[in-house]
């Protein structure tokens, strides 16, 4: 089984800080993993 690797990355000042939770990458995580579990 061949194994594909993606590195998901973020650059925030604000969210690093505390001043907000990031939502954008376990956002992102979640549709590209139903993304390639459901490829056509």
């Amino acid at each position: 089984m061949n194994t594909l690797r993606i590195g998901l990355v973020s650059i925030s000042d604000r969210a690093s800080s505390g001043v907000y939770q990031d939502k954008g990458i376990p956002a992102l995580e979640e549709w590209l993993t139903s993304a390639l579990h459901h490829a056509v």
